[in-house]
């Protein structure tokens, strides 16, 4: 069983070499192709591509837990855009005969609570382009500020245009997570109050949106204020 999550539709497994056709056919698509800046590749490279995914554990294969189909993939890659900051990237696409049926909703929604929680990854940055979201002004903008009190933390934000998802993860002295909490966030609301453990440590809060789980904005360092 190669199966790293599952959802309601999807398992969210290992890369098989026996993918390569339909992998290099989604990945070839002019509708992906359209809403990414890539260039075709060719069935070796597709090969290549299939055997690092199969080795990195950071590579999730959607697979259709109806039909077997491959109606997608997510990675999670090295963030090259942030200096010394232990960062990762989501990147993902969806096949046209598998868009707007909510399949990439519910693939994030199983990958970023998985790297934030087990791989315990501090940041997740994603490129958002129109085609993604609609407009990437729907997405909600920033954590203006936050206070850290004995019964959680209480933040004050800005531009918040989609409903979100507040995101607080506690690091102890050696970085590892000690604890995590979560509050939903509406439209248009400036400020959130999110229960927290008492554990000890650095706090960093993200802003999710809660419709792709995708990070909506960087991290804010609680820490640091």
């Amino acid at each position: 069983m190669d199966a790293v999550l599952q959802t309601k539709r999807l398992l969210l497994r290992r890369a098989r070499l026996s993918d390569r056709d339909a992998y290099l056919e989604l990945r070839n698509s002019p509708y992906v192709m359209d809403c990414n800046p890539m260039a075709p590749i060719t069935p070796e490279q597709a090969e290549r591509q299939l055997e690092k995914d199969q080795a990195s554990g950071r590579a999730f294969y959607l697979e259709e837990r109806t039909t077997g189909l491959l109606a997608g993939v997510v990675w999670l890659s090295p963030d090259s855009l942030r200096y010394q900051v232990e960062s990762l990237s989501l990147e993902y696409f969806v096949g046209e005969a598998f868009a707007g049926q909510g399949l990439m909703t519910e693939a994030l929604g199983a990958v970023v609570p998985y790297a934030f929680q087990t791989l315990e990854v501090p940041v997740l940055s994603d490129l958002t382009v129109e085609a993604r979201f609609g407009s990437a002004s729907q997405l909600p903008t920033a954590i203006a500020g936050a206070t850290r009190t004995a019964a959680g933390v209480e933040a004050r934000l800005q531009g918040i245009k989609a409903d979100a998802i507040l995101l607080a993860a506690v690091y102890d002295e050696s970085g590892r997570l000690a604890a995590s909490a979560q509050a939903a966030v509406p439209a248009g609301a400036v400020e959130a109050t999110l229960p927290l453990p008492s554990a000890a440590g650095e706090v960093r809060l993200f802003l999710l949106n809660a419709e792709t789980y995708a990070p909506a904005c960087a991290c804010y360092d609680l820490s640091k204020t």
